[in-house]
């Protein structure tokens, strides 16, 4: 026969500190995953600044360039990529790709009034006429895509 102090050691004792760590687990892995959607909110909110949409830039051709006369003559690189300009500023910066939702970055540049624009990248010469509206390139995979903005063409 057991002792009476035998039998209350044998009870089974609450498991406090497996509910303390799995309680821990949880508010870390939510607090976590705030973290990350406020970045990744974040990142959206600046792509959307420095790229919104807009119809397409028109595309010249190396003849209508030259006989148009208004060289892209005021260059600047960033990230690898030649950008001219014929006249305004340019301010460039790098966003996260596919809209702020990507894990890459990619190059992006604002022109306030660009008049012609030529984009070199490595995969070759691109060239513009967004005329005197604002204009934002952005390059992927060594792609330009330009498109007319309709805001003041900075951030």
């Amino acid at each position: 026969m057991t002792s009476p102090s035998r039998a209350k050691s044998r009870r089974r004792k609450f498991p406090y500190a497996a509910v303390g760590t799995g309680f821990c687990v949880v508010v870390s892995v939510a607090a976590a995953a705030g973290l990350w959607i406020g970045h990744r909110n974040s990142q959206i909110a600046e792509a959307q600044a420095w790229a919104p949409p807009g119809p397409a830039c028109p595309v010249m051709t190396r003849q209508a360039y030259l006989a148009l006369g208004a060289m892209a003559s005021h260059i600047s690189h960033y990230d690898g990529v030649q950008f001219g300009r014929g006249y305004g500023a340019v301010a460039c910066n790098e966003i996260a790709d596919h809209g702020g939702r990507g894990p890459g970055r990619i190059p992006v540049c604002q022109f306030n009034n660009p008049t012609t624009l030529e984009v070199v990248t490595a995969r070759g010469d691109f060239l513009y006429f967004p005329q005197v509206k604002p204009a934002v390139v952005t390059i992927s995979d060594g792609r330009p895509t330009c498109v007319e903005s309709a805001g003041e063409g900075m951030p």
